[in-house]
């Protein structure tokens, strides 16, 4: 098993990818290998290096002489057959309910469920899944635990974090490990990593 998560990135902002590298540097378990910034550079990219986590714009030019919004969307399907074990996050800030499904579509064809705290703790009365809390007080690091069992993965609010009524719906709290005074990430970043390593642990 290697010893860090490989990361590659692709935005055509440089602001936000030098965001990513400033929040993952301080992860000591991750390692950013490569950063693009048109689409066609992607699977060549990956061909050259696999990586564990790719985390794509869902809009990038596809070359410097190409203007033209790369079809990352269509691509996405095919890397997953290449790389069976790719984890991928896509992130857009497009409030598109067809451009929601389409990723949906592309990647999991999952189905989201909204509901409250009284409905989900009956549910996990009745499947009794492993339910692990996230929190930067959590006594554990989340990449040393076991997810064995069917898991539910909490992460509360970016500011305010697990209210008390989802912390006693937790079996375990974990946490990301910080290197300096940083001591939370990204929801979507942190909440990659634990899905990152629920797969491993499962896969």
């Amino acid at each position: 098993m290697k010893d860090k998560i490989q990361v590659m990135i692709m935005d055509d902002h440089q602001g936000i990818v030098d965001g990513y590298l400033y929040r993952l540097s301080i992860v000591p378990n991750i390692a950013v290998v490569d950063t693009l910034s048109y689409g066609e550079d992607l699977e060549p990219a990956l061909k050259e290096n696999p990586v564990d986590v790719l985390i794509l714009d869902v809009e990038v030019p596809a070359s410097p002489d190409n203007p033209n919004a790369y079809p990352i969307l269509h691509t996405i399907p095919k890397l997953l057959r290449l790389y069976p074990n790719l984890a991928i996050l896509v992130i857009s800030v497009h409030n598109e309910p067809g451009l929601v499904r389409a990723t949906m579509g592309a990647l999991f064809k999952q189905t989201l469920v909204r509901t409250n705290i009284e409905h989900f703790r009956r549910w996990i009365q009745t499947h009794r899944p492993a339910v692990i809390g996230a929190s930067p007080d959590g006594v554990v690091e989340y990449d040393q635990v076991r997810y064995t069992r069917p898991t539910v993965l909490l992460l509360g609010h970016e500011r305010s974090g697990l209210t008390a009524e989802q912390r006693a719906l937790c079996e375990q709290i974990v946490r990301i490990p910080m290197v300096g005074d940083t001591d939370s990430l990204n929801l979507a970043v942190a909440g990659s990593l634990l899905l990152y390593a629920v797969f491993r642990s499962t896969g």
